[in-house]
C-alpha cells in the first residue's frame, strides 16, 4: 500500500486472519469487531477525514508502527516462508 493510503477495518480484519493462520495462531482468532477496536487504540490508528482528495495523516505514527513491526519480526524470527 502507498504511504498515507487509507485503508478501513473491513480491509484489516482479513489480513488479520491470514497473519493469524500463517503465523500457526489461534484457530479460534476472530479478528471480530472489538479485537479491531483493540487492535486500533494499542497502535494509534484513528480514523481520519478525507478532505477534497486530500487524506491527512499522522506519517510520524505510520513510520513508527512500521518500525515496530519491523523490530517484531526480527525479535521473533518471522519469515515469508509459508511451508
Amino acid at each position: 500500500m502507498s504511504e498515507g493510503m487509507p485503508i478501513s477495518g473491513i480491509m484489516i480484519q482479513p489480513k488479520a486472519l491470514n497473519f493469524n493462520s500463517k503465523l500457526g495462531g489461534s484457530k479460534e482468532f476472530p479478528a471480530s469487531s472489538g479485537w479491531l477496536e483493540k487492535f486500533k487504540n494499542c497502535h494509534v490508528i484513528r480514523q481520519l477525514s478525507v478532505v477534497g482528495e486530500k487524506l491527512l495523516s499522522d506519517i510520524e505514527a505510520g513510520n513508527s508502527f512500521i518500525a515496530e513491526l519491523q523490530d517484531l519480526i526480527v525479535k521473533e524470527k518471522l519469515t515469508a516462508d509459508l511451508r
